[in-house]
């Protein structure tokens, strides 16, 4: 014989596993979990580029602090200068279009 405890419990249990399921397919269910930790992963991977990426230019600064001629060199090359009888090539970008009147923004 079923009685009304039994019912109760049955019908807390059934509420239990509804709202479960709810809570599991809903917005912030798996889905919502599985796709913050693909998030965290490329984040993760981010940092790791950035953090070799500091690393580099840290050892191009010691370079720099501790090297006149790799200071010298890099004054040289971000100013366009040259040492007198020096000769200086410049390339072209090939990709480029050249600047024409057809190719000038419009006034």
């Amino acid at each position: 014989m079923v009685t009304a405890g039994k019912i109760a419990v049955a019908a807390v249990a059934l509420a239990a596993v509804c709202y479960g399921l709810v809570e599991f397919r809903g917005p912030h269910g798996y889905s919502s979990f599985v796709e913050k930790r693909s998030e965290v992963q490329r984040l993760q991977k981010e940092n790791k580029a950035i953090e070799g990426e500091i690393a580099t230019l840290e050892k191009h600064v010691d370079k720099l602090n501790t090297d006149p001629a790799a200071k010298e060199l890099e004054i040289r090359k971000r100013n366009g200068l040259a040492k007198q009888g020096e000769t200086v090539y410049l390339l072209q970008d090939k990709t480029l279009k050249p600047y024409t009147a057809a190719t000038a923004p419009a006034k």
